[in-house]
């Protein structure tokens, strides 16, 4: 849906149960599509980060004395989910992950940790865009739990079993848990300094072709659980703008989310929910700037472009 639709049919759409949840798919929508807000074009172009981060993980590779991993083949042209800014770049996942580590399920008990007990966490901790540390089982009395599989303030953490719908979500930590250690169903990447990691997990999360990626890939005869690889998880096409933009985008839609929260949390009788958008100054406000946004910057726009994907050669 463009801008000009939502904005043409929002009495309509504000009446529906799920009008928040369109709104906020339709923000994340126009930021990993670069339309959320303007570009900058005194920011670094995302080739020069793109190149450093080649850098960083030959070394890397070097240091363990491996082979660069290579997630690309030799496949020419591919269609890309969609047009993007100039001075973004369309690339595989894998291509800005230097490592990654599984975790380790031991014998637990059925409840989650007490206290300052151990626990592992279930894939639900990671499955609904924000961590859930509460989301863990606690570990059997006199189970020492590998200091590897410790879970850590800014780790990228990604489920590698789930629903359709929930396998391969992910989240970024976003405080120090105290002992809690991953399970052997979630992976831990290790994403090239310089990347911002929130706006990656965004792209993993909510861009529709991601999602549709990971449902098609996905494997498994129970619908109830299915299994990605680390290497479908690379393969994953994502668009990389600069970091300064980077940053920006993640903070404009931290603030978008939060304006969503406060329409979430308006009582059923307000006027938004009745269709009458912005007529009163507790609903008005915060509506205003969310759609304002929408329709400075034009339709989302659902075009298809090819692009170039080269052999990555270590």
């Amino acid at each position: 849906m463009t801008s000009k639709e939502l904005l043409t049919h929002f009495n309509v759409i504000g009446e529906a149960p799920d009008a928040i949840v369109r709104l906020r798919r339709f923000v994340r929508d126009l930021a990993v599509r670069g339309k959320l807000i303007l570009q900058n074009e005194r920011d670094e172009p995302a080739a020069e980060l793109l190149a450093r981060v080649r850098k960083e993980r030959l070394a890397q590779a070097k240091k363990r004395k491996t082979t660069l991993r290579l997630t690309t083949e030799s496949i020419g042209d591919v269609v890309a989910p969609f047009e993007i800014p100039k001075t973004w770049e369309w690339i595989r996942f894998g291509e800005l992950i230097i490592d990654s580590d599984a975790g380790w399920s031991p014998r637990t008990e059925s409840f989650p940790r007490a206290s300052d007990q151990w626990g592992v966490l279930k894939v639900s901790a990671v499955s609904w865009n924000t961590f859930l540390p509460e989301e863990n089982k606690q570990l059997l009395p006199g189970v020492k739990p590998p200091e590897s599989a410790r879970v850590r303030h800014g780790d990228f953490l990604i489920s590698r079993a789930n629903t359709t719908e929930l396998v391969a979500k992910s989240v970024v930590v976003d405080e120090q848990p105290r002992n809690l250690i991953l399970s052997d169903k979630i992976v831990r990447l290790h994403i090239a300094s310089g990347c911002v990691k929130q706006f990656f997990s965004m792209v993993n999360n909510h861009a529709e072709y991601a999602r549709a990626y990971y449902a098609k890939e996905a494997s498994g005869t129970s619908l109830s659980m299915k299994n990605v690889s680390r290497e479908v998880i690379y393969r994953l096409l994502v668009p990389v703008p600069p970091v300064a933009e980077q940053e920006r985008i993640v903070a404009r839609v931290d603030e978008l989310m939060a304006l969503c929260d406060r329409l979430e949390a308006l009582p059923r009788q307000c006027p938004l929910n009745s269709g009458l958008l912005g007529s009163c100054a507790c609903c008005g406000r915060a509506a205003a700037l969310v759609l304002r946004q929408a329709q400075r910057l034009g339709a989302a726009g659902h075009g298809r472009t090819r692009i170039g994907l080269h052999r990555v050669r270590g």
